[in-house]
């Protein structure tokens, strides 16, 4: 039907009738038996995972030739360049603080706008007596300062009659901040994601900046003049089963994923917070990810979408993170890969291999766990 059409604007003299010659699908195939001998396939994500592998190795042979303040900077230049704009734009501003006394705790609210429009609500708890320059622990999670009051009181207790004052943000998208509950693909969540990487920059690395600020926002009080600061990154996500078997449901759809993902942003910012911030004496970060090398590893992966650093391994992953921070106290504890399964501990040492070389002189200050320790935190604050 479109031949009088093609005489009439083109000129194309074309036969009344089409000659068509079908070919036999044998003849169209370029991958021959001969030629799938030759080349046998593989699933696509082992060919990322050796692609990962060789970028990650590629930096630890830079970084190993370079002497320690080097290779932090190496490694600060590196993540910076995957995250985008890490460094807090202005001295936070307070926009509302409210304190009250409950027993013998002292609770302050504090609403920090680190930016234009952007918000940090803040929950700060002392005891009653505690003394300037007391030591200060800083939690950091996914579901914010609602999640570590649920799932970690005891621990936040414990800590609190030891004279430690918790520090408990709500960094963009978490906590009370957070766009929506959900965590799907479709969720505001990826949403803010995605549109923070349509503009060069990355969730996390925002995310960053905001833990950022509100470090300097502490260091600027007059009572926590001298004080010393830990980073407290944990996961309230329980894993799942080494031998689960994935499901077969579109990743991109709007169907509820029928097993639990990872949430690693409390311990990926604990350990990029220390990173950045020198005064940092101690980190402890629990429930995330062995690395983003990991995430290879499957053909599946339900890490969340607000976390994913393009590029990650070209900065040396994690491990080359964790090797800067020696000799300051590291505890890695209950780390998952990126189907959310539990890594055994001597696999979690083995990707650590370049930290574990790191602390060779102070192998007691590099903690790997399968549980956390409110005494490792009030000792490492104490070293």
């Amino acid at each position: 039907m479109i031949h009088p059409l093609l005489e009439r604007w083109l000129g194309i003299e074309l036969p009344v009738e089409d000659v068509q010659e079908r070919r036999p699908d044998g003849d169209l195939r370029c991958f021959t038996s001969e030629a799938e001998e030759r080349y046998p396939a593989r699933p696509l994500h082992e060919l990322w995972e050796e692609i990962g592998e060789s970028r990650a190795v590629d930096v630890r042979k830079q970084l190993s030739d370079l002497n320690g303040e080097e290779r932090r900077l190496c490694v600060q230049r590196l993540w910076a360049e995957q995250l985008g704009n890490v460094e807090p734009l202005d001295d936070p501003k307070v926009s509302d603080f409210r304190v009250e006394d409950v027993e013998a705790i002292r609770v302050e609210r504090v609403v920090l706008q680190v930016e234009p429009g952007i918000v940090v609500p803040v929950l700060l708890l002392a005891r009653k007596e505690t003394t300037a320059g007391a030591s200060v622990v800083v939690g950091l999670s996914q579901e914010g300062k609602a999640g570590f009051l649920r799932e970690r009181s005891s621990v936040i207790a414990d800590l609190l009659k030891a004279g430690i004052t918790i520090c408990l943000p709500d960094v963009r998208g978490t906590g009370e901040t957070r766009p929506d509950e959900s965590r799907r693909p479709r969720s505001g969540a990826t949403s803010l994601a995605s549109t923070e990487l349509m503009m060069g920059q990355t969730l996390l690395g925002s995310r960053l900046r905001d833990l950022r600020s509100v470090l300097r926002y502490l260091r600027s009080r007059e009572d926590m003049e001298g004080a010393r600061f830990a980073l407290w990154g944990d996961s309230f996500v329980s894993p799942n089963s080494a031998g689960f078997e994935d499901p077969l449901v579109d990743p991109l759809g709007d169907e509820e994923q029928p097993v639990s993902g990872p949430e690693p942003l409390g311990g990926l910012l604990a350990l990029l917070g220390a990173l950045f911030e020198h005064d940092i004496c101690a980190v402890c970060a629990g429930g995330t990810l062995a690395g983003f090398q990991s995430v290879l590893k499957n053909r599946f992966c339900y890490v969340p979408y607000d976390v994913v650093v393009p590029g990650a391994l070209c900065a040396g992953d994690l491990d080359a993170v964790a090797s800067v921070l020696a000799p300051r106290p590291l505890r890695l504890e209950a780390l998952v890969d990126g189907r959310n399964c539990r890594v055994a501990r001597e696999d979690v040492e083995t990707i650590f291999g370049t930290t574990k070389e790191a602390y060779s002189g102070v192998v007691e200050n590099l903690i790997f766990s399968d549980k956390g320790s409110v005494a490792w935190l009030v000792n490492a604050l104490s070293v």
